[in-house]
């Protein structure tokens, strides 16, 4: 099958599971565009005080701001699933080392005695 395809389908899903609980979705979009509207409130803020800062404008830290927040959901919306993945590897090996430290001390304690 095509890889973009399976991943449409992944994000179909994925939005499909999100959509289940529809008032915590809502809430989780208002959230975050109240976050986005304090922070650039704060930029226009700078910028009202002084109108340029080292021959940056409001409009070209504008653009950037939301470059940068439109790429950082990019990555977040992609790679989230893949740190998770990599999280629950993290702790399955934590989890088999625990176990073998724990045996060896275990033996140890067996031969002392």
């Amino acid at each position: 099958m095509n890889t973009a395809y399976l991943y449409w389908r992944y994000i179909a899903a994925s939005f499909k599971s999100q959509m289940q609980y529809k008032i915590s979705f809502l809430l989780q979009i208002v959230g975050h565009l109240f976050g986005t509207a304090i922070e650039f409130f704060g930029i226009w803020a700078l910028f009202s005080r002084f109108t340029q800062i080292d021959g940056w404008t409001l409009a070209e830290v504008g653009l950037f701001y939301g470059l940068i927040n439109v790429a950082f959901a990019c990555a977040d919306g992609a790679g989230k699933r893949i740190l998770i993945c990599l999280a629950k590897l993290f702790v399955m090996v934590i989890s088999i080392d625990c176990c073998c430290v724990r045996d060896r001390l275990f033996y140890s304690f067996l031969e002392l005695n």
